[in-house]
């Protein structure tokens, strides 16, 4: 019974060391400002308050008019740290995907109508985790973000050089491409470089010989 408890103690201790970094982490993140976001139409407004301060509307889409009238509101528990470039809307703005800006295991969510549709951890999206567990900075593994409001989609490139189209409505994955590795892509242009010096050298060679012939031609 001793063992038993003598283990569980040693496992509670590794578990808030293993917490403690994330937790003081999280508390030193500075507070994202509120913003608000108008459609292309200019008929709604995404506000975002993450302070709930009572003097701005709260989360979510409300139609442009004053005073403002809530479409729907985020479903989100919590404290959430975002900013304005880590929210990709739909062009309606009835659907959004959001990035999280700091170590978080959630890499991109996918909201409808403010509720959570879809989620994806960096778990999910990373093939290695060993490559993972070896940058310095865990937010090194998202080297890139494209969005595409026409398309309705957005691609992140992870640092192993996989690309994720993810559509924005539904969450769902449409394609994955993976790019080849900068020393493959190294090792093509360097060939390139060396075929084209080859074929240079070739060319200035026949030149070399034509006028040979026509000098040897000339002094018959």
């Amino acid at each position: 019974m001793r063992k038993k408890r003598s283990l569980w103690a040693i496992s509670m201790v590794l578990l808030l060391i293993i917490a403690a970094p994330n937790a003081t982490l999280a508390n030193d993140e500075p507070n994202p400002p509120p913003f608000s976001i108008i459609s292309q139409d200019t008929t709604v407004v995404f506000h975002f308050n993450p302070q709930n301060d009572l003097s701005l509307p709260i989360t979510g889409l409300h139609h442009n008019t004053y005073p403002y009238e809530s479409i729907f509101l985020v479903e989100r528990p919590g404290f959430w740290h975002g900013y304005e470039e880590n929210f990709f809307f739909s062009v309606a703005m009835r659907h959004f995907a959001f990035v999280p800006p700091y170590r978080n295991e959630n890499a991109i969510e996918f909201y409808a109508h403010g509720a959570l549709i879809s989620s994806y951890t960096i778990y999910d999206l990373v093939e290695n985790r060993v490559n993972l567990a070896n940058l310095q900075n865990p937010m090194d593994w998202l080297v890139s973000t494209e969005y595409s409001p026409v398309q309705n989609t957005i691609t992140i490139t992870t640092f192993e050089g996989l690309s994720l189209t993810f559509d924005i409505s539904s969450g769902r994955i449409l394609h994955a491409l993976e790019n080849p590795p900068a020393t493959l892509i190294l090792i093509f242009v360097a060939a390139g470089i060396m075929l084209a010096i080859f074929a240079m050298n070739q060319i200035l060679r026949r030149r070399n010989n034509s006028n040979s012939g026509r000098q040897s031609y000339y002094d018959r």
